[in-house]
């Protein structure tokens, strides 16, 4: 899903033959190296949630930073094929894994670490029995979002609901 280094090639390689927008490749290109780089290194263990957290915000603003800067890109240069190539493989690709780390870096993400929520907490805790859908139904979600509310308030409720697309898929492989 996720191969930013091709993005940064891709890019580089636009900017042959296009000089009044190679400028604004190549910086858009440095911003989503600076993220790659960040997110290979995140890839390590962080020994407390408070450091996981704030290294994904540190990722959040990266990446919304490179993606941001593309989008611009276009804005400035709207008849360009090249660029509007390029923006699209960016909204493929880049803008998914913001919207996840968006979401790794909320309320209920750092409610479900503390209170130690986890895949099989869920399993036990909020899916019906009998049930062998990877999906949350409607009253599994419901039984999360009680859960939720309860062990860590309602930022986190609002949080969870925010995300809910993603939170209903939380068992899919």
């Amino acid at each position: 899903m996720f191969n930013s280094p091709f993005l940064v090639l891709f890019a580089a390689l636009l900017q042959i033959g296009f000089s009044s927008i190679s400028s604004g490749i190549l910086e858009c290109s440095a911003k989503l190296q600076v993220f790659t780089d960040h997110f290979e290194q995140f890839k390590q263990d962080f020994s407390t949630i408070t450091d996981k957290n704030r290294e994904r915000l540190s990722l959040l603003y990266k990446c919304q930073e490179a993606t941001d800067c593309y989008m611009k890109l276009e804005q400035l240069h709207p008849t360009s094929k090249e660029i509007k190539k390029l923006v699209n493989f960016v909204e493929r690709n880049q803008v998914p894994i913001c919207q996840i780390l968006n979401f790794n870096t909320g309320e209920f993400a750092i409610c479900t670490e503390k209170e130690n929520i986890d895949a099989a907490y869920i399993r036990n805790h909020v899916l019906e029995p009998g049930s062998s859908e990877c999906r949350l139904s409607d009253n599994e979600f419901s039984k999360l979002e009680k859960i939720i509310d309860a062990k860590c308030g309602q930022s986190a409720l609002k949080n969870l609901q925010l995300h809910s697309n993603f939170v209903r898929n939380i068992l899919c492989p």
